[in-house]
């Protein structure tokens, strides 16, 4: 099966590593990771959201022989499946349609389209900035989804879910390193099944629906917390922005007829 590899951030470096090595160890006939698209160095996310991780995909494609590409080079390679983790952009459609077993997702956020839905989440969640939202939205539990890539984004059919709970004293850091867990246990646990599988492997019943899209503009606005606010939801706040290497919540504050921010981090 040949692999088209559009990924990012520390989960992609980990499931590139590990597809390597099963190329190794069961040879090309099994996987063959023809192309990698990454982000280029110094650039920022699409969201223009600071990398807070040390980006070490460059060097493992380096490393291993395999060419970084752009995304509308992918069709060249003649892929048979697009495997994105964390990819920072909207894949178009022709490259989409130009490959066999569909292109598949892991999504750090519960996704909609089954025709249940699940009693964990009060929300759904499409688009970035999710776990913080999750914590925002006093959600008791929070779910990673494998999915499949359709035109409408984070809408297409969903092949697992994995969820972890969200307890009083979690925060979004513990959120992304549990998630990062289940995700990647969960690709290790499909990839024999796409491989055996003639197209898309079977997924869940489609639903229909309108759905919130979430976006980091909008999370940005909620990290400045109202010192009227109750001690529960200001610590919920400090908690959805306690990321290390990223701007926590704050306080706005007149000191010497200055304004200044006053970060507030969670002790969690």
């Amino acid at each position: 099966m040949r692999i088209a590899y559009l990924s990012s951030r520390p989960l992609g470096e980990k499931i590139l590593e590990f597809l390597i090595s099963e190329q190794k160890k069961k040879g090309k006939n099994y996987i063959d990771i023809v192309c990698i698209v990454t982000l280029k160095e110094g650039k920022l996310e699409k969201s223009g959201v600071d990398r807070w991780w040390d980006d070490k995909i460059p060097e493992i494609a380096k490393d291993n022989n395999i060419p970084i590409v752009s995304v509308n080079s992918v069709p060249k390679y003649k892929p048979d499946i697009i495997f994105s983790v964390f990819y920072f952009d909207i894949i178009p459609q022709k490259i989409l349609k130009s490959v066999k077993k569909g292109a598949t997702n892991l999504h750090f956020g519960y996704l909609p389209n089954a025709k249940y839905h699940d009693k964990r989440a009060q929300k759904t969640y499409r688009g970035r900035g999710i776990l913080s939202f999750a914590i925002l939205n006093d959600e008791k539990w929070q779910a990673v989804t494998f999915h499949y890539i359709t035109e409408k984004v984070d809408l297409g059919p969903i092949i697992e879910y994995a969820w972890n709970r969200i307890g009083k004293k979690t925060t979004v850091w513990d959120l992304q390193k549990k998630s990062e867990e289940k995700a990647f246990k969960m690709f290790k646990k499909w990839l024999p099944k796409i491989v055996k599988a003639k197209k898309m492997v079977k997924t869940l019943p489609p639903g229909n629906g309108k759905y919130h899209y979430y976006s980091n503009n909008e999370l940005l606005k909620l990290k400045r917390i109202n010192k009227s606010l109750p001690k529960v939801e200001k610590d919920r706040i400090m908690r959805a922005f306690a990321f290390p290497g990223r701007e926590p919540a704050y306080l706005k504050l007149k000191i010497n007829n200055k304004t200044k921010k006053i970060y507030l981090r969670s002790n969690r």
